[in-house]
């Protein structure tokens, strides 16, 4: 079982180097060759999946320094990039698993009840997710209202 685990750390962390090279490429490249780039690894310049690995690849020094706790699948570290540094940085402390979170449980709606309360899209339906696992409903109720 260790071993499983550190492979798949080490799955995380290659994953996060992947988009921090993207992330660089953008960063330093003009424009013609950022595209010529992506074409060579096989992607559009303007597609969703650059965009989320150069959004992966910004938070990459934060991120990979917690790669055990990381799901080794870019679309779920993508949604983790989503979460707040605050609360990330809260649910680290916490030795909280970011590797267990399926992508529907990051659906986005319009509202979410919480504790018969309502909470407003403004924090996302991932962010509320983790929040009521981690922290319980009564400290998600507080911040909704």
């Amino acid at each position: 079982m260790e071993i499983f685990k550190r492979t798949e750390a080490r799955t995380a962390r290659a994953t996060l180097q992947m988009c921090r090279v993207v992330y660089e490429a953008k960063q330093t490249l003009e424009e013609h060759e950022f595209a010529d780039f992506c074409a060579a690894i096989g992607y559009k310049d303007f597609s969703s999946s650059i965009r989320k690995f150069c959004a992966i690849g910004k938070l990459q020094p934060r991120l990979v320094k917690h790669a055990s706790l990381m799901p080794h699948e870019w679309s779920k570290i993508y949604m983790v990039t989503q979460i707040p540094a605050k609360m990330f940085e809260h649910f680290v402390e916490k030795q909280k698993d970011f590797r267990g979170r399926s992508r529907t449980q990051t659906s986005k709606t319009g509202f979410v009840k919480s504790s018969k309360r309502y909470c407003p899209s403004s924090l996302r339906i991932w962010e509320l997710y983790m929040l009521q696992s981690c922290l319980g409903c009564r400290f998600v109720v507080s911040i909704c209202g």
